[in-house]
């Protein structure tokens, strides 16, 4: 979503935030943990990749997760053809064979 994310920002749109930004933080975890009285917690990060074979499949999933919709919804359609073709040209996924992401997501 990220590349998506990025060319909104460049068109100057404000995509949401996904809920509890602060919260996913390991730092913040940790804390939530040892608040509720865990001990000896370790935390470390899930690195994933998603590939996708094309631009159009990337596009596919991402604006359909709630992260990108409700700004997409408030949008005209011509607004979202350009943010498409601005994040096809930006993204890995143009490229023959199409492209991956990386995200990670912390654990304990």
């Amino acid at each position: 979503m990220e590349p998506i994310r990025t060319e909104m920002r460049a068109l100057g749109l404000t995509p949401v935030a996904p809920p509890s930004v602060h919260a996913s933080r390991m730092e913040a975890l940790h804390g939530l943990w040892t608040d509720a009285g865990l001990e000896g917690i370790e935390t470390r990060a899930i690195t994933v990749r998603r590939s996708f074979d094309s631009f159009d499949n990337f596009w596919k999933v991402s604006t359909a997760t709630a992260g990108l919709r409700p700004t997409l919804d408030l949008m005209e359609a011509d607004a979202i053809a350009e943010l498409k073709g601005a994040g096809s040209r930006a993204s890995p996924g143009r490229r023959p064979g199409g492209g991956s992401h990386l995200a990670h997501a912390p654990t304990r």
